[in-house]
């Protein structure tokens, strides 16, 4: 969910903490950067794999 809200919704990380707070979950932005940042490293593999064979692709001709 904090992926999400972070990259497709471009919520900042201060206002997630803001908005788990109202829930009374109180979670520090640098525990959520922390975690952002692991999940970042874990998928790179996939992201590149991804790139490689977007990038390999043959343009179609028009």
């Amino acid at each position: 969910m904090v992926l999400v809200n972070k990259f497709l919704l471009h919520q900042p990380l201060n206002r997630q903490s803001k908005t788990y707070a109202r829930e009374e979950i109180e979670i520090d932005v640098s525990t959520l950067a922390g975690r952002v940042g692991g999940c970042v490293v874990a998928l790179d593999p996939i992201i590149e794999a991804i790139r490689i064979h977007v990038m390999s692709r043959a343009h179609p001709r028009g």
